[in-house]
């Protein structure tokens, strides 16, 4: 190969590498991103479960986290607690009402640089049809290069505890507890 196609084609690859650092998007890998719930039964036993699908976009300025945003969506009827009665059951109006509210979703409107590899997120949290402004703790778990397409990968995680009956969702309390303890983790890729 003559050097000076080498040397376009070096530059070209940099070039493009550059321009997806630069972007700071990456788009919400579904398979790879996790969302979990913990939520305690008659005081005797927790019960967990998850929700399959988690979609969304990251925008990420490390020099100016202010500029940074987070949208999350999934559908509610993606819950999963290895119980198809079960899961049925928090699909209906008792608990998620998926028919009539589809989409739980999740946007930030501020992010602030904390020690190390966290922030502090602050968003509105959408769920049964009732929007709450919540704040939580994101670390930073990882960055990296796709190992074939060589274009940039990171990850955050979360743990945070919200009141379903803030949301509106009160049918079986005490037996079920109010507060459900979430654990989500996020795997970007650059498009």
């Amino acid at each position: 190969m003559p050097k000076r196609m080498f040397t376009a084609i070096v530059l070209s690859i940099m070039l493009q590498s550059s321009l997806l650092v630069a972007d700071h998007t990456y788009k919400v890998d579904p398979v790879h991103s996790t969302v979990l719930f913990k939520a305690k039964r008659f005081d005797v036993v927790n019960v967990y479960g998850r929700f399959n699908g988690l979609q969304g976009t990251l925008i990420i300025d490390d020099e100016n986290p202010a500029a940074s945003s987070v949208e999350l969506e999934i559908k509610a009827e993606a819950v999963d607690t290895n119980n198809e009665r079960r899961d049925n059951h928090l699909r209906s109006p008792d608990f998620l009402n998926a028919t009539q509210f589809p989409r739980i979703s999740f946007k930030s409107v501020k992010i602030d640089k904390l020690e190390g590899n966290r922030y502090e997120v602050s968003g509105d949290l959408s769920l049964h049809g009732v929007t709450q402004s919540i704040v939580v703790e994101v670390e930073h778990v990882g960055s990296a290069q796709h190992p074939r397409r060589g274009t940039p990968l990171i990850g955050f995680e979360t743990t945070f505890t919200i009141k379903r009956s803030d949301f509106g969702m009160n049918f079986m309390l005490p037996a079920l507890s109010d507060e459900i303890q979430l654990i989500i983790a996020v795997h970007g890729m650059a498009p």
